[in-house]
């Protein structure tokens, strides 16, 4: 029963035009210039129910479009208590302008703006306005002849009317953005084969001067972008004794060449597009090329990706903390984790051979062990098509004395004589088998323990502690 009355109440409002939804009005400029649209807003008196096709109709204007009509149907959406519309005016001197608008199908119940004056000359009243050309946004021109690495800049010239980017797209593949103001997107052109179309959009929020309406516009700018110069090389890898050959992708105008490293120019075509070098050497080889191109611009151009020859040893190894005094030679903590590394030039593939029971981590080139072996020895092999080359490792892992940070008992150190005391280890149940205290030189072969390794924990007297592997023979 309740729900019935609820029912009749809000009939009865209903038809007393509470809930009407009717259009109440526009709201507008009323002077005008052809030189921009002019914007306006129709109101309704209440959020709309359904969405609702409603009919907006002009003399001279034409509605949402420069090359649309002057009368069309638009589409407000449920829950709208406006709806915001641009109209294109004439270039034309008028004073009797207007817009009607009124729910599609119900030509008698309109609403109207009337006596609209369109100035062509883009002034209003006789008399400079905010509305007129010399104070909206201007777009900036389209860029003309983008090459690959050209910077540019899009968006709109601040003249008197303030502004604000609110929306853009650019394609990702051929643009990224190098810096973005609230006026203008700077961009630089990416590297490609050929020629492709570039597109690129940008959209503006602003406050018209003679209304309280927001004014949006969307420009978008599409032009070629076209690759620039670079040096290809035909293979990466070269044996001795054949040529290194190269071309240049994108070359318009002409080309010059030269060796630069390891190698020996041999000819090239008639417009520098190609060209065939000699190596000089095993290792890598870096050729230069000069291009004058046609819109005026000098490219230097320069490859170092071919690499002559078998693999070769790195210069120089750096393994930070730790003593080298072998190139294959490398002295770790006991349990402690390290990484190696091939530390070849050339290779274009790796493989690892006897690796240590605890391997925490691997790549082509680089491999992380963690020895559980006095003596951990294994090595790495890496190929191209020219030839192979082994490295060697081997890892002393009770030998401390080879960290300079770390000391232990075997280190040749001279001090004053003093003692410590003693505990010897079970390596494998980590159990105590020897203690001794006050002993100034000990030897593990002086004691009763069976052969095998041992973990020696030493304590001076300043309660410093150190922990090294020992063997008994």
């Amino acid at each position: 029963m309740k729900k019935l009355l609820l029912l009749l109440v809000l009939f009865s409002l209903y038809s007393l035009g509470l809930f009407s939804q009717e259009m109440t009005g526009i709201s507008g400029s009323s002077s005008v210039s052809p030189l921009y649209p002019g914007t306006y807003r129709l109101f309704f008196d209440s959020p709309l129910a359904e969405t609702t096709t409603i009919t907006i109709v002009s003399n001279y204007g034409k509605i949402n479009g420069k090359n649309s009509s002057t009368m069309t149907d638009v589409t407000v959406y449920s829950g709208s208590t406006s709806y915001n519309f641009e109209v294109y005016w004439p270039e034309t001197n008028a004073t009797d302008g207007y817009i009607i608008a009124y729910k599609k199908g119900q030509v008698g119940k309109t609403v109207e703006l009337k006596g609209i004056k369109i100035n062509k000359d883009g002034t209003t009243d006789g008399s400079s306005s905010n509305t007129s050309k010399d104070k909206m946004p201007e777009s900036y021109s389209c860029p003309q002849n983008v090459y690959a690495g050209d910077i540019f800049t899009l968006g709109y010239k601040n003249k008197g009317i303030p502004f604000k980017i609110i929306d853009y797209s650019y394609d990702a593949s051929l643009f990224e953005i190098v810096s973005k103001t609230d006026e203008v997107i700077t961009f630089r052109a990416k590297q490609l084969l050929g020629t492709m179309r570039g597109q690129i959009s940008i959209e503006i929020k602003t406050t018209m001067g003679f209304a309280l309406y927001y004014y949006l516009r969307k420009t978008t700018w599409g032009f070629p972008v076209t690759g620039s110069p670079y040096i290809v090389a035909i293979n990466n890898t070269v044996c001795t004794g054949n040529d290194v050959l190269y071309k240049i992708e994108n070359l318009e105008g002409s080309a010059t060449w030269e060796a630069k490293t390891n190698l020996s120019l041999v000819n090239t075509d008639a417009i520098g597009w190609r060209a065939t070098f000699k190596p000089l050497g095993n290792g890598t080889s870096t050729a230069k090329a000069t291009v004058k191109h046609p819109n005026g611009k000098i490219y230097s151009l320069e490859n170092s990706s071919v690499w002559v020859g078998a693999p070769q040893f790195k210069a120089t190894l750096n393994y930070p903390g730790t003593a080298l005094p072998r190139k294959d030679s490398y002295y770790v903590p006991y349990l402690a984790s390290y990484g190696v590394s091939a530390d070849m030039n050339g290779a274009t593939s790796y493989k690892w051979y006897d690796m240590p029971r605890v391997v925490t981590y691997s790549s082509p080139d680089h491999a992380g062990i963690s020895s559980t072996d006095d003596v951990a020895s294994f090595y790495v092999i890496g190929t191209n098509q020219c030839g192979t080359l082994r490295r060697n490792f081997k890892i002393y892992a009770s030998q401390t004395e080879f960290q300079p940070n770390l000391r232990s008992l075997s280190e040749d150190v001279i001090e004053e004589p003093s003692t410590a005391s003693i505990r010897i280890y079970s390596l494998t149940t980590g159990s105590v088998v020897y203690t001794e205290k006050n002993i100034m030189n000990f030897n593990i072969e002086n004691t009763g323990l069976k052969k095998g390794i041992y973990v020696l924990e030493k304590t001076d007297g300043e309660g410093n502690v150190t922990r090294i592997k020992v063997a008994k023979q």
